[in-house]
């Protein structure tokens, strides 16, 4: 799992929180924080998802790791699809033929439930199984 540390401590900072609130609010020390906002050490995954939730961010805003049932929702802001879409672009090639299929049509749903039904035969094109 990759922790996004600089997104951590931007995203924390550009909240006001202290990492002695983070601490508090997670029962965690202070200092612990503190690695995390400097990446020394990642949290482990259930505190990443704890980190999203107290800071009201997507787990994509923060790392890696896959959302959940009750995880904050990964297309909630401009930045976090922004931050996605990056992600997608960086790994395309690295994703086989199937993946890259299926990748689309996830962006395609995506799309087309967000945009008014006149447009929903836009975005991205399907993909060669």
């Amino acid at each position: 799992m990759e922790f996004y540390h600089k997104n951590f401590q931007r995203l924390r900072e550009g909240r006001g929180l202290t990492l002695a609130e983070i601490g508090d609010a997670l029962q965690v020390a202070k200092q612990t924080v503190q690695k995390w906002d400097k990446g020394k050490v990642r949290p482990h995954i259930k505190r990443v998802r704890e980190i999203a939730r107290l800071m009201r961010c997507s787990v994509y805003d923060i790392s890696d790791i896959q959302p959940e049932p009750g995880d904050p929702c990964f297309v909630a802001s401009g930045e976090t699809k922004d931050m996605l879409l990056s992600a997608i672009i960086a790994h395309w090639e690295m994703l086989d033929g199937a993946e890259q299929a299926q990748v689309a049509g996830l962006v395609n749903r995506l799309l087309k439930e967000k945009r008014p039904a006149a447009d929903a035969g836009a975005g991205l094109p399907q993909q060669d199984a």
